[in-house]
């Protein structure tokens, strides 16, 4: 059965924390089995109830008061007691465990009441500051393992580790198993015999239980059919024709496998969108092969994705190439040890699912050493591509590639200079070539599609409109580039 947590703080101040933490418990593999959140605003319909009588309810049907301690005293009622004061003393009478988080370390910027209550509560419970977001999910991660370890409600065992129901060793492809075993042995001096069996195989990577039954990685590393167990574990990829997802697709596959194969299978859909460059013989009879994405670049977002995801959600990983970039969607958010500003510097590694991370070490699908987003970051520069982008949120995590300009927007170039006697720059031609296409583009998307400062693609705007060669329609913000058709020989 699981916990309620009841959240009580002053509501407008903690609106995001508040969010945040609904979204993660009630969506983290292991913390979803064994509790649940209650937040008024979001878990209260409108009813005949008041508001006292909704909390006191939901309180006393609660296991686990959580308080978060900010700057606001919040609405005082008759008696000039806030909610979040009245549910702790709810709480404490109740003989509910109240785990109590403060935010920052200046208690004199504090609401005088709000230090009250902050002294109110120091003699008797232990509590614990945050600065941040990462910082309180840290910190309610320890305490609610600490709950469940006293309670002996569970073992720690992360989503990967724990045994996938129903399933059993009938249910691990062996042929998979004997391709890992010999690509492992060749490429990272994996120990075990190549005629190994596979339950030796999947007991030395930690994939097996005493009781002989698989886990939830055996089975998406090495399973005949994992989507069988876990239903939104494939991969979705989708091609489209303009920069917006706008109909219709140019291609769309789903790849429903073990996490090897998905992942060749990903990205090969990606490289064979790109445009590439054949090479000579001259030096071999092999032929070297360039993407305008380098490969490794396009493999390494894929499988950090497939690496880090979180496999419990009910959404898939989504790769999406447009005409100017190339998205990866990895459901689940970043490890709660990392922060935003560590993903463009090397860090530690910090895998969500540590034994599917062991296993794709061992084949060289990851590295396993924390330079995934700094290797994509170098690799976009060495092949001169724009930075690329990284967005993680609470629920789901995005990497954006940048793609150069393409051929046929470069063919666009020519041909704009060669049909017209305008005196165009190269720069002003690939911005009709681009607008052409593209006719909702802002000055910073062309800054980074053209190679020049948001500053130069703005002058030149101003010199394209003066001459009617180029027409703004709407708004600043929201509006679009219409290209004309001026006449020849027209002076600058």
């Amino acid at each position: 059965m699981k916990q309620q947590i009841f959240l009580s703080s002053v509501q407008k101040e903690f609106t995001q924390e508040r969010a945040f933490l609904k979204n993660y418990i009630e969506e983290n593999p292991i913390l979803q089995r064994f509790f649940r959140v209650f937040a008024f605003e979001m878990d209260v319909p409108a009813a005949d109830k008041t508001t006292d009588e909704v909390y006191l309810r939901e309180l006393a049907n609660s296991q686990i008061y959580i308080g978060l301690i900010g700057n606001d005293y919040g609405f005082e009622d008759k008696d000039g007691i806030s909610p979040t004061e009245r549910e702790f003393n709810e709480a404490t009478r109740l003989g509910i465990p109240r785990l109590i988080f403060v935010k920052g370390t200046d208690d004199g910027s504090r609401n005088d009441k709000e230090r009250q209550f902050l002294k109110k509560i120091s003699p008797v419970l232990i509590r614990r500051r945050f600065e941040n977001t990462t910082d309180l999910l840290s910190e309610i991660n320890r305490s609610l393992d600490q709950i469940l370890e006293e309670t002996k409600s569970y073992r720690l065992e992360a989503f990967d580790e724990s045994v996938c129901d129903c399933a059993t060793l009938d249910d691990i492809d062996e042929k998979k198993v004997r391709w890992f075993l010999q690509q492992a042995r060749l490429l990272r001096n994996f120990p075990l015999a190549e005629d190994s069996s596979v339950q030796r195989v999947l007991t030395h990577l930690n994939l097996l239980k005493k009781n002989g039954l698989p886990t939830n990685a055996a089975i998406l590393l090495f399973g005949k059919n994992p989507q069988h167990f876990h239903i939104s574990s494939g991969i979705k990829c989708l091609h489209w024709y303009t920069q917006e997802r706008i109909k219709p697709i140019a291609s769309y596959q789903t790849y429903e496998s073990n996490i090897f194969d998905m992942s060749d299978k990903a990205v090969e859909f990606v490289l064979s969108k790109l445009d590439r460059r054949v090479g000579t013989r001259t030096n071999g009879p092999a032929v070297d092969v360039s993407f305008e994405i380098p490969e490794p670049v396009v493999a390494e977002a894929i499988n950090n994705a497939l690496a880090h995801r979180n496999y419990a959600s009910s959404a898939s990983i989504q790769i999406e190439l447009f005409p100017d970039r190339l998205e990866v969607f990895s459901p689940g958010p970043m490890h709660p040890d990392m922060r935003e500003e560590m993903i463009a510097e090397w860090h530690h590694s910090y895998p969500n699912n540590k034994l599917i991370a062991k296993a794709m070490y061992s084949v060289r699908y990851i590295e396993e050493i924390g330079t995934g987003t700094t290797d994509i970051i170098s690799l976009c520069r060495e092949a001169h591509l724009p930075e690329p982008k990284f967005t993680p949120s609470t629920n789901d995590f995005l990497v954006t590639i940048y793609r150069p300009v393409s051929k046929t927007i470069q063919k666009t170039i020519q041909k704009t200079i060669q049909k017209t006697d305008l005196n165009l720059t190269k720069s002003q031609a690939a911005i009709l070539a681009y607008l052409r296409r593209n006719p909702s583009a802002t000055q910073k998307d062309l800054a980074e599609r053209i190679g020049l400062t948001v500053s130069g693609i703005k002058y030149n705007l101003q010199i394209l409109t003066k001459r009617d060669i180029l027409r703004r329609n709407g708004a600043a913000h929201g509006g679009s580039w219409e290209v004309l058709s001026p006449q020849k020989n027209q002076k600058p």
